[in-house]
């Protein structure tokens, strides 16, 4: 089976690109490519293994994939298989390490490994270096550990640009993208996929089925409220999206990742305003002084940016979400019993939210809408904080309402 082309989507070939040169270099052994969930790791990987010229720089090309479950013995399996290697009944991994040690000393080796979680040790699997100039790839959705196994070079694969992502989009949908009115519907839906290859192709097989416009401008509202409303074929994408989030370490670090969803929409957020707003939430209360606690949140800043919860912004000093982990964090929030969050996505919004939302949500945000007024007596026993930025018609907040809300407090 031959790997998708990788032509038309430039941040993908670049990496293939990136990673050829390393290959010819013989000073490079290692290397390390990591990037988000759905980014096309697994298909620059696969067009590695296919690749002319690296066949003929090789003996022998071996790829394998390091599932989450997967243990050395698992590995090693996979490994022989490639090699021909006779393990049947063979139950000791130093055995079955040292067949694959012998099999490869001579040879001129590249090993391809996806899906690497975590750290373990190349030798313990039968992976030396035999002086023939081999090398490893390894792929992963986190920089960490990339560099824990020694990794030479590192390259980061980018989200898809706009016209890259709609250029594939169009292509996987078909002839349908030509019916009247529905490319710039088209455009919208590219839009809600955040440059990732995987939702892209996931999304266009949901709509490469809509054959007229109404279909098409239902199915956008559908995508516009995933993953709280089901659509087809989109399980499996939430599924890779929040095993980063379940990989956390502790529910410090997934408060501080929810918590960036209650900023507006693809909005680049200054760094010293979000750790300052960790800090007064309590999510850094085990820090003793200020600069402990910055230096706490700055910690857990670079973990979620590792793991490619959060992404470095254009913008210096600045951090940001891509709406598809955005999307993520809200159902993630709505679904906990101490940080619901409520985040009123509408343009323009004048009204605040219903009584309700006041009396369910522990966080709101009202960030950049068009709000007039707040509610003078209103039930907000649940509410911790409360974002109003931006919204430059409000001129008073109801003295009331202040009252309430400090008095649910005590």
């Amino acid at each position: 089976m031959h790997a998708p082309k990788t032509e038309d989507k430039p941040s993908i070939h670049c990496a293939v690109e990136e990673i050829l040169g390393y290959l010819r270099d013989c000073s490079v052994k290692r290397i390390g490519l990591w990037g988000t969930v759905g980014i096309g790791k697994t298909t620059i990987m696969h067009n590695l293994n296919d690749d002319e010229e690296i066949g003929k720089m090789f003996d022998i090309v071996i790829s394998a994939s390091v599932f989450k479950e997967s243990s050395i013995e698992k590995l090693q399996k996979a490994i022989a298989q490639r090699l021909k290697l006779n393990t049947e009944g063979i139950g000791d991994p130093h055995e079955i390490s040292w067949r694959i040690s012998k099999e490869l000393e001579n040879k001129r080796y590249l090993l391809l490994l996806d899906e690497v979680w975590s750290v373990f040790d190349l030798q313990a699997v039968g992976l030396h270096d035999n002086n023939q100039d081999s090398k490893v790839v390894l792929a992963s959705r986190y920089q960490h550990v990339c560099s824990d196994m020694e990794v030479d070079e590192l390259v980061n694969v980018k989200r898809l640009s706009e016209a890259d992502a709609w250029k594939m989009f169009r292509e996987k949908v078909g002839r349908n993208i030509n019916l009247p009115g529905v490319e710039p519907l088209g455009h919208l839906v590219v839009t809600e996929c955040a440059g990732l290859p995987l939702l892209i192709d996931r999304v266009a097989r949901y709509f490469r089925k809509k054959d007229n416009i109404n279909l098409w401008r239902d199915g956008l509202r559908s995508l516009r409220k995933w993953p709280s409303v089901k659509i087809q074929g989109m399980d499996e994408v939430l599924e890779f999206l929040k095993l980063c989030y379940d990989k956390l370490d502790d529910e410090g670090q997934k408060i501080c990742f929810l918590y960036g969803a209650l900023f507006p929409e693809d909005s680049d957020v200054y760094i010293d305003y979000l750790l300052e707003c960790w800090r007064a939430e309590g999510f850094l209360s085990d820090a003793v002084d200020f600069t402990e606690a910055r230096d706490r949140g700055h910690g857990i800043l670079h973990e979620l940016i590792d793991v490619s919860l959060l992404e470095k912004s254009e913008k210096v000093k600045h951090v940001r979400m891509n709406k598809v982990l955005r999307n993520m964090a809200l159902k993630i929030s709505s679904e906990g019993k101490n940080s619901k969050f409520l985040v009123k996505a509408c343009e323009g919004l004048k009204e605040a939210p219903n009584e309700e939302d006041w009396k369910m949500a522990n966080r709101i945000s009202l960030m950049d809408k068009h709000l007039c007024t707040l509610p003078r007596t209103v039930d907000c026993t649940s509410l911790l904080t409360l974002m109003l930025q931006r919204n430059y018609e409000l001129a008073l907040i109801p003295d009331a309402f202040l009252d309430l809300w400090k008095s649910s407090m005590f």
